[in-house]
């Protein structure tokens, strides 16, 4: 069974917060050694968000 998964999001604000300790930009040059080796982008794929605040 296969089906989507739902967020349901009664509060204001984002429905997720994604934290790094990145502050350059996006060329290579910026990175600090630890955020390159160690952090990546997080990626969300296949949810709905549902916005229930009013």
């Amino acid at each position: 069974l296969a089906g989507t998964a739902s967020v349901v999001m009664t509060g204001s604000g984002p429905a997720f917060h994604f934290i790094g300790t990145h502050e350059g930009s996006a060329a290579p040059s910026s990175f600090k050694p630890n955020v390159w080796e160690k952090q990546r982008m997080p990626i969300v794929r296949g949810i709905e968000i549902v916005g229930a605040h009013e």
